[in-house]
């Protein structure tokens, strides 16, 4: 799809993408989260990771998944509570049990149900042990690691008895985090979700891709192939990267009511989240999950959408600006230095010296359909500082540009919805080299298509560790900020890619095209015809306008084609057909372009098959020659499916006597031809009657019809196809 002055900013079109719909409600979900490895070193690795690419090869990969932060522990926090709850490291969290919003809760909250199952765990309810080892040969092998373990963090206590106390607000009953022993064989007793941690040998930390692989295999396999027949999910993700791929994990779905393939949209572990949480309906989702939104486009209710991409320079994009205010530096304008940085103290001068940093992309209400529905927007920006302090995305209320400084804007912009939204759209802490530290700005967004003026934002640092990301001035042209947006579309296309019509008289043709799809907006398409073998104004008449629909209309629209019967005996001719230029929140597919065949009627079909050249002259190919002399015309050898050209090849007929006042007809019908039977008391008869109609079938077949023949003992036969007199 391509629109004026940015023909290639819309990168991707994923007509396998959702829109407004909840992901289904599956009967059970498997979550199993590896460790420790990028996309690249997993999806395509076929020598030693063969089973996790069978999965993605027969589910959904997902190519631009990203994890959160490192190492590993506050991955897991992240997803399974959408933060890190203040936890940095991999030591076991001080102040446990949590008391915050976490998936399991929410779960059970929602009537739902809820297990982690964790390789090697040592019992059920075991919140405390933080690792068990093996011992063997004089080597020492890693098992269980609570650290990989989030749901023991919300875990209440296990009483000495075994009894099953209801837990605090918002944490878990003991009988939640089990080890994978109990993990069941029969899959109809799973919980609605289901975590599982393998072990450190088997989650690709300690042990090899291929153990990994292995374990999964024998352990999930059957699990997977039983999902794709029960309404069940299984999703393999990991918990971060190799600390050298941004951050950008493998992670696929496997199971029933999925659209297999490549998913390329921008999604992170707190999409992941979200998209849980939705399928089961739970009433408050944590942490930054609240912020996303679920993960559309990989399932079978999913509607078609398309991903456009702004980043300045690309495709001949120039909309984005950025710059820093600086409170040591008041007056001085720095839109077009590169990095930028949003700071608490630029440097050690008395008191805080902040920075804060300014961003906008204009032209988004421009590119994007108006009532498009927003799936998704991702903010998408590479960090060269890296920051263990949060920082705030907030959304601007007044103007600004390149050249503005902080005391153009009042001393610095202030959170006080009158200079910027006092609360931040998204929040982040962008502790990760060279990685992408991604915003999500869905609301924005949809705010801006809806009308809303886009002022862009302000990145407000709330600590002293300042963050430093490249600038649309940068000199790598991928790493300039980029502004993603996926939004659900109609599909317009034609209902078939081939249509036919005899050329006889009032051949007038109905073609159809359908709107599938997203339907918040209105939609418009053109249409045309043109010539292929057959001429316009010689064999059909020309035709083309434009086909509109009107928000929340899906019925299908149709425009006519007129066919203009001649006389000459030919082959078959083709009308191309296409659809153009769509508008609204509308793609085009492969079925945009059809083809109309005027046919020739099986008779003259004949004529070109039996004469060639010869078939549009008379005495030769005409009804009633007998070019072969066998005193048989060729209506006749037509019907008989005898040769023309051959006096040998004769139509055999027979007339034999039945019961009393009857007679018996017998011939072969032809593949494919239509018969009339006719008949006359006696020959100096003008009229025949017609005695029966024989309909065509696709085989040859052996007729008998019986004829009342009454008082006058004798009628005399003859077979004609249908358009005979």
């Amino acid at each position: 799809m391509k629109r004026a002055l940015f023909p290639a900013l819309l990168f991707a079109i994923a007509l396998t993408l959702s829109a407004g719909a909840a992901p289904p409600a599956y009967d059970h979900v498997v979550i199993v989260i590896e460790e420790n490895h990028s996309l690249t070193q997993i999806i395509g690795n076929r020598t030693t990771a063969p089973y996790i690419n069978q999965l993605a090869d027969g589910g959904v990969n997902f190519t631009g998944l990203f994890s959160i932060s490192h190492p590993s522990q506050p991955n897991y926090l992240e997803l399974f509570s959408g933060a890190a709850q203040g936890v940095t490291d991999d030591s076991v969290p001080a102040g446990y049990p949590f008391s915050t919003p976490n998936l399991g809760a929410a779960l059970l909250a929602a009537g739902r149900t809820f297990i982690g199952y964790s390789e090697d765990l040592t019992e059920a309810g075991d919140r405390d042990t933080a690792s068990t080892d093996l011992v063997a040969g004089g080597t020492t092998y890693k098992l269980y690691r609570r650290k990989h373990n989030p749901w023991a963090n919300w875990q209440d206590a296990k009483p000495s008895d075994g009894s099953v106390p209801t837990p605090p607000p918002n944490q878990l009953p003991w009988t939640t985090n089990q080890p994978f022993s109990a993990f069941p064989t029969d899959f109809t007793q799973l919980p609605d979700v289901s975590i599982v941690a393998p072990n450190e040998q088997n989650d690709m930390h300690d042990g090899t891709v291929k153990m990994a692989d292995d374990w999964l295999a024998a352990n999930l396999s059957a699990y997977a192939e039983w999902a794709k027949t029960h309404n069940s999910l299984l999703v393999v993700v990991w918990d971060e990267d190799d600390y050298a791929s941004d951050n950008r994990i493998p992670t696929l779905f496997y199971g029933a009511n999925l659209k297999p393939g490549n998913n390329d949209s921008t999604w992170t572990l707190h999409n992941l989240l979200r998209t849980i949480g939705e399928m089961y309906g739970v009433a408050t989702h944590a942490g930054s999950a609240a912020q996303v939104e679920a993960i559309s486009g990989v399932f079978t209710s999913d509607f078609p959408a398309v991903t456009l991409a702004l980043r300045q320079g690309a495709d001949g994009y120039v909309g984005a600006h950025d710059t820093e205010l600086h409170f040591a530096q008041p007056d001085a304008v720095f839109g077009g230095a590169t990095p930028l940085a949003a700071d608490l103290d630029e440097d050690g001068a008395a008191g805080n010296q902040e920075v804060q940093a300014l961003v906008r992309f204009d032209q988004v209400a421009t590119l994007v359909p108006p009532g498009a529905h927003i799936l998704s927007a991702k903010l998408i920006m590479h960090t060269t500082d890296v920051s263990d302090d949060v920082v705030e995305l907030h959304r601007m209320l007044v103007d600004w540009d390149e050249n503005s400084t902080w005391n153009s804007l009042a001393d610095g912009v202030v959170a006080d919805d009158i200079e910027a939204a006092a609360t931040p759209e998204f929040s982040l802490t962008p502790n990760i080299a060279g990685a992408n530290s991604i915003f999500d700005v869905t609301v924005a967004v949809r705010d801006w298509i809806a009308g809303v003026p886009n002022k862009g934002w302000v990145i407000l640092p709330t600590g002293t560790d300042g963050w430093g990301f490249d600038s649309a001035e940068g000199a790598t042209a991928r790493f300039r900020p980029t502004l993603e947006i996926t939004y659900a579309v109609s599909v317009l296309e034609f209902s078939a890619t081939t249509y036919v019509r005899d050329e006889v008289p009032g051949g007038m043709v109905t073609i159809t095209v359908t709107r599938s799809g997203c339907a918040d907006d209105a939609v418009s398409v053109d249409y045309a015809t043109a010539d292929g073998t057959a001429s316009s104004g010689e064999d059909y008449a020309a035709s083309s306008s434009t086909l509109s629909w009107t928000a929340g209309d899906v019925t299908p629209h149709t425009f006519s084609v007129e066919i203009t019967p001649d006389e000459i005996v030919e082959a078959d001719e083709t009308v191309l057909l296409a659809l153009t230029n769509a508008t609204g929140a509308a793609v085009l597919t492969g079925r945009a372009t059809a083809t109309l065949t005027i046919r020739e009627t099986a008779l003259n079909n004949w004529r070109v098959e039996r004469f060639g050249a010869d078939a549009n002259t008379p005495e030769i190919a005409g009804d009633t020659a007998d070019p072969d002399g066998d005193a048989q015309d060729n209506i006749s050898e037509y019907i008989a499916g005898t040769e023309p050209l051959d006096p040998v090849s004769r139509f055999r007929a027979s007339i034999e006597p039945g019961g009393p006042g009857e007679m018996h007809i017998l011939f072969t019908a032809q593949p494919g031809r239509g018969y009339t039977v006719q008949f006359k008391a006696a020959l100096s008869d003008t009229e025949w009657q017609s005695l029966t109609d024989i309909a065509p079938a696709s085989t040859a077949r052996e007729i008998d019809i019986t004829d009342a023949i009454g008082s006058s003992g004798q009628h005399f036969y003859r077979v004609v196809t249908p358009m005979q007199p």
